[in-house]
This record gives structure tokens, C-alpha cells and sequence, in this order.
């Protein structure tokens, strides 16, 4: 019998093994990259990508990928760009998050 450990543990080398494939695809190359894989749903992997402050890039790794980027402001002002994707069954978000100005300089 498969443990949630086991399993969990399966999920992480399973999105491991799609992240050379996946990173080559994104040009430029991205800031970070995570892997998640919760306790409460231990055969369900996330990637999570980002770029620091730059639509443009995530515009294009959203083509790359043949998604969207959708856009939510939060209550500070800063706007979180987001591109969902599946990539070799596993679910990708793509992300940046551009700060609002700040009062003193009206620059990001």
C-alpha cells in the first residue's frame, strides 16, 4: 500500500522530471521556481514560476505555454499577473507582481 508520503514524494520527482523540458521554454529564464505538493492532496503537483516586475516576459512565457495572462489588483494596488497552464498533467502558474507607485516618487 502507497503511503500519503510515498505519494507526495512520487508527485515532487514526477514535476522535478518535467522542469527541464518546461524551464527551457521560457525565455528569458525565470526568477524562481517552486514546486508544491500538499499534505491534503499529496498526488496533485503545482509549479509555480515567476519573473520579477516584468509583464512582457510573462506575456511571452504565456504564449509560449498557449495561455492567458489575467490580472488582479489587490487593495494596496499592486497588480498580480497570472498565466495558468497544464504541462505534462501538472498544473503551472506563471506569475509577476508589479507594485503600485509610491507616492513620494510615482515610480514602480
Amino acid at each position: 500500500m502507497t503511503t500519503d508520503s510515498q505519494l507526495q514524494q512520487g508527485s515532487y520527482l514526477r514535476a522535478l522530471t518535467l522542469l527541464p523540458t518546461l524551464v527551457v521554454r521560457l525565455d528569458p529564464a525565470p526568477r524562481s521556481v517552486e514546486i508544491a505538493c500538499t499534505p491534503w492532496a499529496p498526488g496533485e503537483p503545482e509549479i509555480r514560476i515567476s519573473t520579477h516586475r516584468d509583464l512582457d516576459t510573462l506575456t511571452a512565457w504565456a504564449a509560449e505555454l498557449g495561455t492567458e495572462v489575467t490580472c488582479e489588483t489587490w487593495a494596496t494596488g499592486a497588480r498580480h499577473y497570472v498565466a495558468r497552464a497544464e504541462v505534462g498533467g501538472i498544473p503551472v502558474e506563471l506569475f509577476t507582481l508589479i507594485t503600485a507607485p509610491r507616492p513620494e516618487d510615482g515610480a514602480e
